[in-house]
């Protein structure tokens, strides 16, 4: 429980103040940890945001009196101390509800892992921007989150010279447009640290387990790593946590190379080869057909922290009742981290008291109602082509056509697909290998826009949707 306190007057407050509006003086920000319970209510009758039952609202009075309700699935008696304690392990994930804003709960769940940080660290903040979109929808890190991430080390005398925002947008979509639209290349500014776009650095070479990963050196050389992926739904990986937004802080050569085989192992083994901590941006969250703007917003309201990405994504998944997707199960196998919830230590909030069931995302998505897309994990050069092109031709109307995209695909998905579109070199190339010949093929890795309009008009007519 929180509240600020004016250091001349010692008058208190139970909500976020600046200043004193009496003397307009300091305000310190003071957090009880220990507190009585003082009142019960036990809910037995399910809804929407509540699935899980029986649980308990407590009310809950610190030394100071104030009060404050309190979800939970344990039974208290009235008069029982209610205390949150800090993780004890170093796989330990923190859940904490945004109760007065995001820089409470980011701290919050910081400390709830017993995170430090020195002050000569160089430190490398790691959103996920992928796509232009504005932060309501949920696509990109929330900047509220990459704020308050920034001003935690900042409060902790980092200087900002220290502090480098970097990121890679998906292939085609240009890093600074994309970071403009989401905010938070206005939050980089306002906060005056360095900003570097992750495909215009240079690269090293590792390798693991005989796959070879080419990492941007701003990762290397950094001191610490702060993850700030967005937690969602993916057509491809069934989830977006921790593990997938690294997979970006490599070269576009191995992120295509990642994509046209044993891509939930490579996903996997690429963590293995770097140690960072993950503020879990689930401010807002999507949910349904992510990761672009198909999904929607989720609304959990939640922040989680970990410095073990295996054991977060897991959490995730549990907390939206997703099923647990083959790369975090391979990432847990391979000692990246715990997968297995009765070794990973919770604290903050229980993850039955803010579980809540989550539309998982269509393994085939289609932006064009009457085009179907059989999707073989395509990487997202070739995806992001795939969607923008069917978009435009979202007024067209077509029957019984089928795109293919990616690699990763069997015979058997294509069964009774007709007017099959064979789309990138990496479906034109596998479609051959088990002998399947598609009726169109559009070349190139990922293929034009202008010359797969050209082919689309030639086989729909000239009814594109103009911008």
């Amino acid at each position: 429980m929180l509240r600020w306190r004016c250091n001349n007057c010692n008058i208190t407050w139970i909500y976020p103040v600046n200043r004193c509006s009496h003397c307009k003086g300091d305000i310190i920000k003071e957090r009880t940890k220990k507190m009585k319970v003082i009142g019960i209510t036990k809910v037995a009758i399910p809804s929407p945001m509540h699935p899980i039952v029986p649980y308990n609202v407590l009310l809950l009075e610190d030394e100071h009196g104030n009060r404050m309700p309190r979800k939970t699935m344990k039974d208290y008696t009235i008069g029982d101390e209610f205390s949150e304690q800090a993780a004890k392990g170093e796989n330990a994930v923190s859940i904490v509800k945004v109760k007065y804003d995001v820089y409470d709960a980011v701290e919050h769940a910081l400390e709830l892992i017993n995170f430090n940080v020195k002050k000569d660290f160089k430190i490398l903040i790691k959103p996920s921007i992928i796509f232009p979109a504005y932060a309501y929808q949920a696509v990109n890190t929330n900047p509220k989150t990459a704020d308050a991430v920034i001003k935690f080390l900042l409060a902790r005398k980092i200087s900002p010279q220290n502090i480098t925002v970097a990121e890679q947008a998906a292939y085609g979509i240009d890093t600074g447009a994309a970071a403009a639209k989401a905010g938070i290349l206005k939050v980089c500014q306002e906060n005056k640290v360095n900003v570097v776009d992750i495909a215009k650095t240079e690269f090293e070479e590792k390798e693991i387990k005989n796959y070879k990963f080419r990492i941007s050196r701003e990762i290397l050389n950094k001191d610490l790593i702060i993850n700030i992926p967005i937690l969602k739904t993916h057509s491809q990986w069934n989830v977006a946590g921790a593990l997938e937004n690294m997979a970006r802080v490599t070269d576009i050569e191995t992120q295509k190379e990642m994509h046209r085989s044993h891509a939930d192992e490579r996903l996997a083994y690429l963590s293995k080869l770097l140690k960072y901590v993950t503020v879990g941006d689930a401010t807002i969250g999507m949910h349904g057909n992510g990761p672009l703007v198909s999904g929607e917003p989720a609304f959990l309201n939640l922040v989680l922290a970990s410095k073990d990405p295996v054991a977060l994504d897991r959490v995730f998944c549990e907390i939206g009742f997703f099923d647990v997707p083959d790369y975090i199960k391979i990432a847990g196998s391979a000692s990246v981290g715990k997968v297995d919830l009765k070794e990973i230590e919770v604290v903050g909030n229980e993850i039955d008291a803010v579980k809540y069931p989550l539309q998982p995302a269509n393994k085939n998505p289609s932006p064009h109602s009457g085009i179907s897309v059989v999707d073989g994990k395509a990487w997202i050069g070739d995806y992001i082509a795939m969607y923008e092109l069917l978009g435009r031709f979202a007024s067209v109307k077509v029957k019984e056509v089928c795109m293919v995209i990616g690699s990763i695909f069997q015979k058997k998905d294509l069964e009774g697909k007709e007017n099959v579109i064979a789309f990138g070199d990496n479906a034109i190339k596998h479609m051959e290998e088990i002998g399947i010949k598609p009726a169109v093929k559009i070349r190139r890795n990922p293929p034009d826009s202008a010359e797969s309009i050209i082919i689309l008009k030639n086989i729909f007519g000239d009814k594109v949707k103009q911008e």
